[in-house]
């Protein structure tokens, strides 16, 4: 995940401080989560509580800074790119941050560039999204991606309607010939991207090192 973020200490801290202080926010990290999120506790968001003022108890979570970098230091102002895995809480991160230079911080802008596999680019303003709704559903239909747009990046399997016919009743098929090519692309504990014979995305399955697959999640789009 990309993203650019903003906070505002007091003045006193020069940029050795900042850099070495970010420095040791990067890489894996522990978090605590913050009481206004949707984790949840007994059943109830974290938020639902903090509003009836009740703090309770988080544990802290493992996330990855894969990169923080100070791209402006103007004034009382911090413009941070920081470059982060999922479940990351970046005005989690402000706040350690600034106890850690010993001043506090808090977000004043925060803006998500790049979230995977979808770069910068393919965003759509919400300026962008008015004049299209001026313009009327099909204008708004335009700037939509298709389903498989994300999951654009996953290794994918072509399958034909008989196995579609079993995958979707539950069943798991063998591809003994596509298992050699398909095994070195694997990630994400083995899903793939199933596509059916017409080439319409059908959903997402596990593959097994014995070259088994079955269904995670299938779809049926008109």
């Amino acid at each position: 995940e990309g993203k650019i973020i903003k906070q505002t200490p007091v003045s006193g801290i020069n940029l050795s401080d900042i850099e070495t202080v970010l420095e040791k926010f990067t890489g894996d990290i522990q978090q605590i989560p913050p009481m206004h999120s949707a984790l949840k506790r007994d059943g109830v968001p974290l938020y639902k509580l903090a509003r009836q003022g009740i703090e309770v108890e988080r544990e802290a979570r493992n996330v990855t800074i894969y990169a923080l970098q100070l791209e402006k230091f103007e004034n009382d102002s911090l413009e941070l790119a920081v470059h982060c895995s999922k479940g990351t809480y970046v005005r989690t991160l402000v706040d350690d941050i600034g106890e850690a230079l010993g001043c506090g911080a808090h977000v004043t802008e925060l803006r998500r560039l790049q979230v995977e596999p979808f770069e910068e680019d393919a965003l759509c303003s919400f300026e962008r999204i008015n004049v299209s709704k001026e313009q009327g559903v099909t204008a708004l239909d335009e700037l939509l991606l298709p389903v498989s747009a994300g999951l654009a990046n996953w290794p994918s399997v072509s399958i034909s309607a008989e196995m579609e016919s079993y995958l979707r009743q539950g069943q798991s098929v063998f591809l003994p010939k596509l298992l050699p090519k398909l095994l070195p692309k694997l990630r994400n504990q083995g899903l793939v991207r199933l596509d059916g014979p017409s080439g319409v995305l059908l959903g997402i399955g596990i593959v097994n090192e014995e070259g088994r697959l079955a269904p995670k999640r299938l779809m049926k789009l008109t």
